[in-house]
């Protein structure tokens, strides 16, 4: 294997493992993107029944308007 070819393998190993790791990131960030869209729907719902609850107090819940 001449100098060359050495080059041309290192590069591609080096390209193989920049590409895994953005895939790792890529892939930890969509696991953060959905926890955190599991949150927001939480808190959506929980605000809901706060609202809800509010309304109820001062006479006024969705189910009335």
């Amino acid at each position: 294997m001449n100098n060359y070819e050495i080059h041309d393998l290192a590069s591609e190993m080096a390209e193989s493992h920049s590409a895994y790791k953005l895939a790792r990131e890529v892939l930890k960030l969509r696991e953060t993107v959905a926890g955190l869209e599991a949150e927001r729907d939480a808190l959506t719902v929980r605000c809901e029944q706060l609202q809800d609850a509010i309304g109820k107090v001062f006479g006024n819940s969705k189910s009335n308007a």
